[in-house]
C-alpha cells in the first residue's frame, strides 16, 4: 500500500510541476501575443507611411537592405584608399630603400601617421610590434593588412576613425 501512495503522491509532484510549467508557457504566450500584436500595429504604421508615399514594406526593406550593401562596399572601399595611403606613408618613410624602418625612420613615420587625417596610431603597440618583426617594411604592411579584416585583433595598431574622413568609425 506504501509503494501505492509514493507513486501517487509522485503522480501528483509531476502534476504539479506540469501545472507550474503550464502556467509558465500560458504566460509566455499571453506575453508573445501581446508582442505580436504590437509588430502588426508597427508594420501597419509603416504600412500607412509608405503607402501615403507610393511605397510597400517589401520595397522598402529591400531598399534598406540595397543600402547595406552598398555601404558595406563603401566601407571596403574607404579602407582600400587608407590601405593605399598609409602604404604610400610607409615607403616613403624608408629614406634608404633598404625595406627597413630604421629607428630614425620609425620618428618620421611615425610623425607622418599622426599628421594622417583620421588615423590613431597605438605607438607604442607599433614601436613592440615593427621591432618584434625586425624593423622589416613586411611588418609595417602586415599591420596595414589589418586594415581590411572586420575583426580585432592582438596586433590591431591603428583606429581609423571616419567621421574625419567622411561617417562611422572602423579600426585598422
Amino acid at each position: 500500500m506504501d509503494s501505492l501512495r509514493e507513486a501517487l503522491n509522485e503522480i501528483r509532484q509531476e502534476v504539479n510541476r506540469m501545472m507550474t510549467e503550464n502556467d509558465k508557457l500560458t504566460r509566455n504566450n499571453d506575453e508573445l501575443e501581446v508582442q505580436a500584436n504590437r509588430v502588426k500595429d508597427m508594420e501597419s504604421s509603416l504600412n500607412g507611411i509608405l503607402s501615403s508615399q507610393g511605397k510597400n514594406v517589401t520595397a522598402f526593406v529591400s531598399l534598406v537592405k540595397e543600402n547595406r550593401v552598398i555601404l558595406d562596399e563603401m566601407k571596403q572601399a574607404l579602407k582600400a584608399q587608407v590601405s593605399q595611403d598609409l602604404l604610400q606613408l610607409i615607403f616613403a618613410a624608408d629614406r634608404d630603400e633598404d625595406f627597413v624602418i630604421d629607428p630614425e625612420e620609425v620618428r618620421g613615420l611615425l610623425f607622418r601617421l599622426r599628421a594622417f587625417d583620421g588615423l590613431d596610431v597605438n605607438e607604442d603597440k607599433f614601436r613592440f610590434l615593427l621591432e618584434k618583426k625586425g624593423n622589416s617594411i613586411d611588418a609595417v604592411v602586415g599591420l596595414v593588412k589589418d586594415l581590411m579584416d572586420d575583426e580585432p585583433n592582438d596586433d590591431t595598431v591603428f583606429t581609423v576613425n571616419t567621421k574625419q574622413l567622411s561617417r562611422g568609425s572602423f579600426r585598422v
